[in-house]
């Protein structure tokens, strides 16, 4: 859940339970910096650090499966996910973000 000082609330659908282990959030936070480093925008850098972390985390429960994933494992596939973020478009769709 993504919320903003105005009050809009967005939902992210990507991730799983096995990214519930320690070092995760640190990887998120590396990937928001990096993210907010190229965007001018902080609200869509933070959409698209948390659609890309959770992507980043569904590929690892593929590769690795759920309950032996790591936040290493995180940081091997987020490659991955950002391929198939610009391959398929989606970067600028997630950077709008799912609002509810």
């Amino acid at each position: 859940v993504i919320a903003t000082p105005n009050g809009a609330v967005f939902i992210n659908l990507t991730g799983n339970p096995g990214m519930a282990v320690g070092g995760t959030g640190d990887v998120l936070t590396g990937v928001l910096a990096a993210w907010l480093a190229q965007l001018l925008d902080a609200e869509a850098a933070c959409k698209v650090a948390v659609y890309v972390h959770g992507m980043a985390g569904d590929i690892a429960e593929v590769d690795k499966g759920e309950i032996s994933m790591s936040a290493s494992d995180l940081t091997d596939h987020l490659g991955t996910a950002l391929l198939d973020l610009s391959s398929s478009n989606q970067i600028q769709d997630e950077s709008q973000g799912n609002q509810n």
